[in-house]
């Protein structure tokens, strides 16, 4: 079993990824988002927000509030994650809502010290990554849950800001293009496995047991380790929470539709 991270940009399907692999024998041994406050596992971990305290992420009395994360420097970075990986065999870092650019750079030189496995999701389409955030951010599902379906199906939307869309598609294609260039420099090819969200969650269920398996293999992990019903419902079922017929009852979709084609490298 070798150590890896997640290494995706928002929406493109990590917290499911990593929900399906930390069970089992990885149960709470997959740790999501440890550079964050107020997301992923730092409010169900209280060891993760005290080491988070220990190194400093967080400071009180810098500009920005409490969720404007502190990089005190590479081997401050390097330390942090070799703690991690005491405890973890993986970890889910989203790096496009980190808002300091230099702890992604510096995981990066981590992760390439260490020979840590990548397993680097992203979406072709910006706009879908974008649009998902967005959507998020009115009906709170940033994961899968019971019950999401019938709710998501019968969500009332408020009509979307369009600058606001642009503007985090925006935000999210330059931290996509950043990251695409750091792992191309800095991590050789036999640690680097790469999945589109359009890919790893294929309509087909036959591909997803072809691409978890795939993941599986890579980071040498029996998949007879794992509670195959967690698999199934994290990762091989159909979870996709914003379908065409949720988006088309957005009252300006409309206009949203034109972004795609005004701005094709985002779409």
């Amino acid at each position: 079993m070798k150590n890896f991270i997640i290494y995706g940009l928002a929406r493109s399907g990590t917290s499911n990824l990593a929900a399906a692999l930390a069970n089992g024998k990885l149960n709470d041994k997959v740790v999501q988002e440890p550079f964050l406050k107020k997301t992923g596992d730092v409010q169900r971990f209280r060891w993760l927000a005290e080491l988070q305290n220990e190194f400093g992420f967080f400071p009180k009395d810098r500009l920005g509030g409490e969720d404007c994360v502190f990089s005190g420097g590479q081997l401050n970075t390097n330390r942090f994650l070799d703690k991690l990986y005491k405890k973890n065999v993986g970890v889910k870092h989203v790096f496009s809502s980190v808002p300091n650019a230099i702890i992604n750079a510096q995981i990066m030189n981590y992760v390439a010290s260490r020979n840590i496995k990548v397993i680097f999701l992203r979406r072709r389409s910006i706009f879908d990554s974008a649009m998902s955030s967005v959507l998020a951010c009115q009906h709170g599902f940033w994961g899968w849950r019971e019950n999401a379906r019938d709710i998501l199906d019968n969500f009332k939307y408020e009509p979307i800001d369009i600058n606001f869309v642009l503007e985090t598609a925006e935000a999210m294609y330059n931290a996509r293009c950043v990251s695409e260039l750091e792992l191309s420099q800095k991590v050789i090819k036999e640690n680097l496995l790469s999945f589109y969200y359009e890919d790893l969650y294929s309509i087909d269920r036959d591909e997803r047991h072809k691409n978890f398996d795939a993941i599986c293999d890579f980071i040498e992990l029996d998949r007879s380790d794992l509670l195959e019903d967690v698999v199934c419902w994290q990762f091989l079922n159909d979870n996709k929470q914003n379908k065409n017929s949720n988006l088309s009852r957005i009252s300006n979709y409309e206009e949203i539709l034109k972004l795609y084609e005004l701005y094709p490298h985002l779409a």
